[in-house]
């Protein structure tokens, strides 16, 4: 029985295989890029039932960190936590990327103490079962999104730390770190009829197209604290016992998240999949009283871009640069320098700001998202 199933990833093809309750829920969480295609994969992610399905066919010709790193000519093979991942082909041309994951699951009282832990962690609301780990584990900056981050490379794409947002086909970028507004400014945004894009990752094409991915949403406590209608929507229909949790972390000052299925949290109707950009807008926290907006060269919000976006996908250094130290010289050059991607990364952003509008917003620290939306929303033609 085939339990491939296919979907579109920013418009790259990608299968997921396996039929294991882990790699359903892989498939579950992204059913919104599902579709048939005709052609061959160019990414293709097989969700294991044993640790020996992963395994090189022969000795890892070298090792790093204890070997928990083990490395061919084009592959590797590493670890987060249970989660044990092999990557082939990441850096080869006109092949498929090739992932295999497997999850060594905790039985009986160790996964016991592991769901009370996870139940008194203020950031796993509603992620508290043995797949939802599966998926943290796998999704949230670890494992999965870096790889494709780095394959999506190869279609002159890439990964965004932003929010996105479109209407009319025409696109909003807003690039920035963590906890500078992205996910409030975008539920704004929605309030005045765009439509979801992304509040935390989204994909840029080098013709200045924008892509959702199928990340799920992920809403703070300080994102809800500034009133928006539809966020505190979303905390009041919570199960009791996780809307419970949210309001003693909040109270705490603990700043709790859930992260909700997008369709869950905006509708399928409000939920696009790709515009053409008008506007990209930088968005860091400062100590200024006021809003102020700067206008910026393309190199200074290329490097703004490039620096919220490969923070979050640190696990790419941990691996490449244990590449570098550990392998021969003809290994090495299947394998690119970080200062490779970051310049292949960086040219792609500059081709797609050539005919966008762009700059640099600097907001107080407590700013209201409804004055980002109003800055942001300047200029639009009607």
């Amino acid at each position: 029985m085939d339990t491939t199933k296919t979907y579109e990833l920013a418009g790259v093809p990608t299968a997921i295989s396996g039929n294991n309750r882990y790699a359903i829920k892989l498939k579950e969480y992204f059913c919104g890029s599902e579709k048939k295609i005709s052609e061959p994969a160019s990414i293709i992610i097989n969700v294991c039932n044993s640790e020996n399905e992963m395994n090189f066919s022969g000795e890892p010709m070298f090792y790093a960190e204890g070997k928990g790193v083990k490395i061919n000519e084009t592959s590797f093979i590493s670890n987060i936590g249970r989660l044990q991942y092999r990557v082939d082909n990441l850096f080869i041309d006109n092949k498929p990327v090739c992932i295999w994951l497997y999850y060594n699951e905790r039985h009986n009282i160790r996964r016991m103490i592991k769901t009370v832990m996870t139940n008194l962690n203020p950031y796993m609301i509603g992620r508290e079962t043995e797949e939802d780990r599966f998926i943290v584990d796998t999704l949230d900056y670890s494992a999965l999104w870096w790889i494709l981050a780095i394959a999506f490379l190869k279609y002159d794409r890439v990964f965004v730390h932003s929010g996105m947002a479109s209407k009319e086909n025409r696109g909003i970028v807003l690039a920035g770190t963590g906890g500078c507004g992205k996910t409030s400014a975008v539920s704004e945004l929605m309030n005045e009829g765009w439509k979801y894009i992304a509040e935390d990752f989204g994909v840029i094409c080098s013709d200045g197209s924008i892509w959702s991915i199928p990340k799920r949403g992920a809403i703070s406590a300080e994102d809800v604290s500034f009133g928006s209608e539809r966020l505190i929507e979303v905390i009041d229909q919570l199960p009791k016992w996780q809307k419970i949790r949210w309001n003693y972390y909040t109270k705490k000052g603990k700043n709790p998240i859930i992260a909700p299925p997008l369709e869950n949290l905006y509708g399928f109707e409000c939920i696009a999949t790709k515009a053409k950009i008008w506007k990209v807008v930088c968005v860091v926290r400062s100590s200024n009283k006021k809003i102020i907006e700067k206008k910026v060269s393309v190199d200074e919000m290329t490097t703004r871009i490039s620096g919220s976006s490969f923070r979050v996908i640190r696990e790419m250094y941990n691996i490449l640069y244990n590449v570098q130290a550990v392998v021969d010289e003809t290994c090495r050059n299947n394998f690119p320098l970080i200062s490779d991607i970051e310049n292949e990364y960086c040219n792609i952003i500059k081709k797609a700001l050539e005919n966008t509008e762009y700059s640099l917003l600097e907001v107080p620290i407590n700013v209201n998202p409804k004055l980002i939306k109003e800055y942001i929303l300047k200029g639009l033609p009607d």
